[in-house]
C-alpha cells in the first residue's frame, strides 16, 4: 500500500504481492528506490519426544519421537495418572482440542473434539477422573477460565474464572490437592488458593512475592510437590528458587548453578529434585536441579524461546515438547 508523505494519506489501493502461506514474515525492509523488499521468512515445527530417566533423573536415554507422525501439530502436555498414556493438545488460533494416546499405540482417543479459547495449562486431577484446563477466552477481559472435562471425554465445564496470569497445579495421589497461584492486582504478589475440580475454590494456602520479570514469562514460577506437602516458587526469571511447606515461615533457598533466566519451574516425578527451563548464552536448555543447587542439562532446546518437559508420575519417563525454527532471508523485486 502506497502512502503519501503528508498525513500518511493512502494514494493507491492495496495490492497483494505474494500467495504464500504457512509461515511468518518479519522485518520487511524496502530499498530507497522501492524496487526491492527484503524480509525474514520463518516457521516452526513441533517435535515431541519420550525418553527414559536414569541416574536419579539426571540423564535422559533412549529418546524417541512421539507421536509417530511428521505433522508436528500435537504437543504433549502431561501423562495420565497411571503413566501409561500421554495427554496431547493443540491450539489453532481461536479453538483447541485435547486427546489421549497410549504409549504403545499410534491411535489417539478424543477427550475434547473442539472448544473455543486459547489453552494455557492442562493437568490431570489427582483422582485421574478429570482433565483440568486453564483457558484464555477469546474476549480480552483480563481473566482466564478454569475448566474441567471427564478424562473419558466430553464438553468442558467452567469451574471458576481467575485473574489473567494465574497458574493452576495439582499434586498426585494419595494427595488430592489442587491449587492456583493467582497474581494480585498490583502484580507484586501471588495468592495460592486450593480448589476442587467439582466444588470450586477453597481456602487460601500461602502467598509469595513476584518481581517484574515473571510477566515476561506470562505465568508465575510455582509448583506443588507430588506428595502435596511442599511447594516451590521463584519471584521471577532470575531466582532465587524457594521451597516452602504449607503454613510454615521457614524457607529453603536454592541458588541453582548457572541458572539466571528461568522460563519454567517444576518438581521431578519423585519429588527429590526440580526441573526448569533456563536461557543462557549457550541457548535455552531443559535442566535437572538437585536440592543443593547442582544442575544437569537434560535437553538442549531447538527453539530459541525454550522448550518444556513433563515427568511421568512413576518417575520413569520424560516427555519433551520442543520446536525447531526454520528461517531464511528473501528478497522480492519486479512487484
Amino acid at each position: 500500500m502506497r502512502l503519501g508523505t503528508e498525513y500518511g494519506k493512502r494514494i493507491e489501493k492495496p495490492k497483494r504481492l505474494t500467495n504464500w502461506v504457512g509461515f511468518w514474515i518479519n522485518g520487511p525492509s524496502a530499498t530507497a528506490d522501492s524496487k526491492h523488499i527484503a524480509f525474514l521468512e520463518s516457521s516452526v515445527l513441533g517435535a515431541n519426544h519420550i525418553a527414559d530417566l536414569e541416574a536419579g533423573g539426571t540423564h535422559l536415554v533412549n529418546s524417541r519421537r512421539f507421536p509417530l507422525d511428521d505433522g508436528g501439530v500435537d504437543t504433549i502436555v502431561g501423562f495420565t495418572a497411571d503413566s501409561k498414556a500421554v495427554i496431547v493438545a493443540e491450539g489453532r488460533g481461536d479453538y483447541y482440542w485435547i486427546r489421549k494416546q497410549l504409549l504403545d499405540s499410534d491411535t489417539q482417543e478424543t477427550i475434547v473434539s473442539s472448544a473455543t479459547g486459547l489453552i494455557q495449562v492442562l493437568l490431570v486431577s489427582p483422582d485421574g477422573k478429570w482433565v483440568i484446563t486453564q483457558v484464555r477466552p477469546l474476549s480480552a477481559d483480563g481473566s482466564v477460565q478454569l475448566m474441567r472435562v471427564p478424562i473419558t471425554g466430553g464438553s468442558p465445564e467452567l469451574i471458576f474464572p481467575a485473574r489473567d496470569g494465574t497458574l493452576s497445579i495439582c499434586a498426585r495421589p494419595p494427595s488430592n490437592l489442587c491449587a492456583i497461584a493467582e497474581p494480585t492486582e498490583d502484580l507484586r504478589h501471588a495468592i495460592v488458593t486450593a480448589f476442587d475440580p467439582v466444588k470450586g475454590r477453597g481456602p487460601e494456602l500461602a502467598r509469595f512475592d513476584l518481581d517484574s520479570s515473571w510477566q515476561q514469562i506470562g505465568l508465575p514460577l510455582f509448583d506443588i510437590s507430588p506428595d502435596g506437602k511442599l511447594f516451590v516458587t521463584s519471584p521471577g526469571a532470575h531466582g532465587p528458587i524457594e521451597i516452602r511447606s504449607w503454613g510454615s515461615q521457614s524457607v529453603q533457598v536454592i541458588r541453582a548453578e548457572g541458572v539466571n533466566n528461568m522460563r519454567s519451574l517444576m518438581w521431578t516425578g519423585d519429588g527429590k529434585g526440580l526441573l526448569l527451563t533456563n536461557s543462557s548464552e549457550d541457548g535455552p536448555a531443559f535442566m535437572h536441579v538437585d536440592l543443593r543447587g547442582n544442575t544437569q542439562v537434560l535437553w538442549r532446546c531447538g527453539n530459541p524461546q525454550g522448550c518444556g518437559g513433563s515427568p511421568s508420575p512413576d518417575g520413569r519417563l520424560m516427555a519433551i515438547s520442543d520446536w525447531k525454527l526454520s528461517a531464511n532471508m528473501w528478497m522480492m523485486e519486479n512487484f
